[in-house]
């Protein structure tokens, strides 16, 4: 019988992280631009380039590896403790697991809404990524609810325009990065003001 041997794909590797960088990139400057069109300016292609140096991408790539590490810091364990939970055989092992998983998916729901501006306040405003997360958690804090009923909404729109076979993406995707400059504008400059 032949083994089968599975050989690493390095140039298949590299390119996924330069098309996922670049992703980043693009979706970074739609940000900038979806924020510029809200305040009412007339946008074009030149916006794009103000938001894609290498300033922005390191401190981009700051922003989220600590968003990241608040994610990941207290979920793993608890995540690790329900799996662990999940394998005893007893009623209150699984009860506990149950708990673990309701307070992970709890405080994964509460960053997830929390975030909401991170990286629309890290791309407009020249802070470092430590202070646009305080300042997007500042901006939340009375309007929770709200901004996790849009945050619903605007994936409802996004899941049924990629079903009408990716054409309602059309009007989905820039809808999204103008929503959330308006939304920016209405809550984080606001409350600067």
């Amino acid at each position: 019988m032949a083994k089968l041997e599975i050989e690493p794909c390095s140039e298949f590797s590299l390119l996924f992280f330069v098309l996922y960088a670049l992703q980043f990139l693009l979706q970074w400057g739609l940000l900038y631009v979806g924020v510029q069109r809200a305040a009412g300016q007339t946008i074009h292609l030149g916006m794009l380039k103000q938001a894609l140096t290498f300033n922005m991408f390191a401190k981009m790539l700051g922003t989220m590896l600590l968003m990241g590490v608040l994610l990941c810091v207290p979920t793993i364990p608890l995540f690790a403790l329900g799996i662990y939970l999940v394998n005893v055989s007893q009623l209150s092992a699984h009860i506990s697991a149950a708990v673990c998983f309701a307070l992970v998916s709890g405080y994964v729901f509460f960053l997830a809404v929390k975030f909401y501006f991170v990286q629309t306040i890290a791309v407009t405003e020249q802070t470092n990524p430590w202070q646009a997360i305080k300042k997007s958690f500042q901006a939340t804090r009375s309007n929770f609810w709200k901004l996790a009923g849009l945050s619903f909404i605007n994936m409802w729109i996004m899941c049924c325009a990629t079903l009408l076979l990716g054409i309602g993406l059309i009007w989905a995707i820039p809808y999204s990065y103008i929503n959330n400059g308006i939304v920016y504008r209405r809550l984080v400059l606001k409350q600067a003001d």
